[in-house]
């Protein structure tokens, strides 16, 4: 496994990895730890990452880690997810009562 960035964890008082890359079996594989919160995974700097991963697993990228000709898209445009448009228009819904 290579380490391409790490977190410090706070319990454990060490860096951990939260981003790398592998060979698996002749297989590239790009994990990461990043994810969980919707602040986090429509951040464009979350989806740089996971977009280059999943390029790269698929010799997508070139040797400046850029996607290759083909590949780069077209822009940044917002992502709204299907469950989300209802706290678009009407704000968040306040957390259930507790019993």
């Amino acid at each position: 496994m290579q380490v391409l960035a790490t977190a410090y964890g706070v319990r454990t008082k060490t860096d951990q990895p939260c981003i790398w890359v592998n060979q698996y079996k002749g297989c590239k594989v790009f994990g990461t730890t990043l994810r969980y919160h919707n602040e986090t995974i429509l951040c464009d700097e979350y989806l740089d990452v996971v977009t280059r991963g999943v390029l790269w697993t698929c010799n997508k990228i070139d040797e400046q880690v850029d996607p290759i000709q083909g590949y780069a898209g077209t822009g940044k445009a917002k992502i709204i997810l299907p469950y989300m448009m209802k706290d678009l228009i009407s704000g968040p819904s306040p957390a259930p009562a507790e019993k």
